[in-house]
């Protein structure tokens, strides 16, 4: 399961690459909405039934019973504090990549939102960085001890 894991994660950052080298192409309202997406997607639940919906749905996936209500509580408090669409995305994986059919501990799910939580905090950085970059006017002085502050960073980053 970590090696699939693994090779998941190198294909995801081997794209993100290639997505990365792309954005001098893009135009900066397409960064502007790329950006938008990202914090979306960044965005804590609003409330726990978001996260109850999440769990019910993957206990009815795995054919197992949901914790009780005391139990529950430690699951919000873990989970309330990541993405709904990475809860969603933990839920789904583990129904795909666990054969038992048992109910996740609270560690089990996290392990699949972290690795895509720090990705995209990653691509969102970047993005925002581009972007700022971009909106800096990129002025060329006859001196080059002038120029160090307003060069294009993007260069090194690609």
């Amino acid at each position: 399961m970590d090696q699939e894991r693994n090779k998941q994660v190198s294909k995801t950052t081997s794209n993100n690459s290639t997505n990365l080298y792309n954005t001098q192409k893009k135009s900066s309202h397409q960064l502007k909405m790329r950006i938008a997406k990202l914090k979306k997607e960044l965005q804590k639940p609003e409330n726990l039934s978001e996260i109850n919906t999440c769990l019910k749905s993957l206990a009815i996936a795995k054919s197992c019973q949901i914790p009780r209500r005391e139990v529950l509580v430690y699951y919000y408090d873990a989970l309330r504090d990541y993405p709904i669409e990475l809860v969603d995305y933990a839920c789904k994986e583990y129904v795909k990549n666990c054969v038992y059919q048992k109910f996740p501990q609270i560690a089990e799910l996290i392990q699949y939102i972290e690795p895509e939580l720090k990705e995209k905090r990653i691509e969102l950085t970047f993005y925002q960085n581009v972007l700022k970059d971009r909106e800096k006017p990129n002025v060329r002085y006859d001196n080059p001890k002038y120029n160090k502050d307003t060069s294009s960073h993007i260069k090194d980053v690609l």
